[in-house]
């Protein structure tokens, strides 16, 4: 089951088309971020 916050990171790392880009939109590491768009990937 897909969470509507990870859509949203999705989204934006595909609108900047960089995770640090994106991170800094979204106001979470770029770690973080990294992780999350990892677990989308795997479900």
């Amino acid at each position: 089951m897909f969470e509507l916050p990870i859509l949203r990171y999705f989204i934006e790392v595909s609108n900047h088309l960089s995770f640090s880009e994106a991170s800094k939109t979204l106001h979470i590491s770029q770690p973080g971020l990294s992780q999350q768009i990892l677990s989308l990937e795997n479900n």
